[in-house]
């Protein structure tokens, strides 16, 4: 049974729903402590594996996300008007201090968009006119010091401190659990499949032959 949810500025999607005779795993996104070593230190105790082997930017499947990250933004409209580009499952997860990956797990592209749409703190201007979007987060709820990922208009990416770090975080988590109850069990682009669905759809030619 296909499935109706509300986007944030009242629009309606539609969901196509899949057969599928497999046990779907249940997202929780509350928030926790995290329990992995990873993100929490107690005591003296060193976190495990602090700093990953591979940068995640480095991974080909997250490469793709942030090198288009502003395609994606610049057809926002397409991608909340189509359930399967909503859907398209974002390959990581963001990381805080002590929370870890709760509030932040199973993201979608469809959650980045609205993300991006409802916070102009994640869509930075610099001094040469030059656009960034914030596409990772990471930093520590208790000081609010942080070092998110920054991808810029021509794809250069940065490391760096934003304002209102815990006001963005928290929106996110907000978004990204509106959708949870959607994100398994209908039909969803990949990454690449949304790009090329969107270049199809671009270059497909007008009524009016234009």
């Amino acid at each position: 049974m296909n499935k109706i949810i509300k986007l944030i500025d009242g629009g309606e999607l539609e969901c196509y729903e899949i057969e599928s005779t497999t046990q779907q795993e249940n997202i929780d996104n509350s928030l926790q402590l995290d329990t992995t070593g990873v993100y929490l230190q107690i005591g003296n105790r060193k976190r495990r594996n602090k700093t990953p082997k591979t940068k995640i930017q480095d991974r080909p499947e997250v490469r793709l996300f942030v090198e288009h990250a502003h395609f994606f933004f610049e057809h926002s409209e397409e991608i909340r008007q189509d359930s399967r580009m909503f859907l398209s499952p974002i390959p990581f997860n963001n990381g805080l201090a002590y929370t870890g990956e709760s509030g932040s797990q199973h993201p979608t592209l469809g959650v980045y968009i609205e993300w991006w749409l409802s916070n102009q703190e994640v869509r930075l201007l610099d001094e040469k006119g030059k656009k960034w979007l914030v596409w990772y987060l990471a930093g520590s709820p208790l000081t609010h010091a942080n070092s998110c990922g920054l991808v810029r208009d021509d794809g250069m990416m940065i490391s760096k401190n934003i304002p209102d770090f815990m006001k963005v975080v928290k929106n996110f988590w907000v978004i990204n659990r509106r959708y949870d109850e959607v994100k398994q069990g209908y039909k969803f682009f990949s990454l690449s499949e949304v790009i090329n669905e969107i270049i199809r759809k671009d270059i497909r030619p007008r009524k009016d032959g234009k």
